[in-house]
């Protein structure tokens, strides 16, 4: 005759699943206006980091994920944005670099 085990004994299973929470910064960057939007465009990773970091610097942000055009001349590409709160920053920063 074969014994038969209650695993659940042995694993936590929960009753209900609930899905992790929402990031706010996700429903906060889709209510924020963006006053200006480009593509920053490079040949490689490291040409991309140094532009990206220099426009985070004055106030921008990267949207979205980079992205690569393929072809003889590959190009990798970030979208970069300014929203309508962090111009203040920006505008702040250019005049009284610190």
């Amino acid at each position: 005759m074969r014994a038969s085990v209650n695993l659940t004994s042995f694993i936590s299973v929960p009753q209900k699943f609930s899905p992790p929470p929402i990031k706010s910064i996700s429903l906060d960057r889709m209510s924020r206006k963006i006053l200006e939007y480009f593509t920053a465009i490079d040949t490689d990773t490291k040409g991309l980091d140094k532009q990206v970091n220099n426009f985070v610097k004055d106030g921008f942000q990267p949207y979205g994920d980079p992205y690569v055009i393929p072809g003889e001349k590959s190009q990798v590409c970030q979208a970069i944005v300014l929203f309508e709160e962090d111009s203040a920053g920006m505008t702040l920063s250019a005049q009284n670099p610190l």
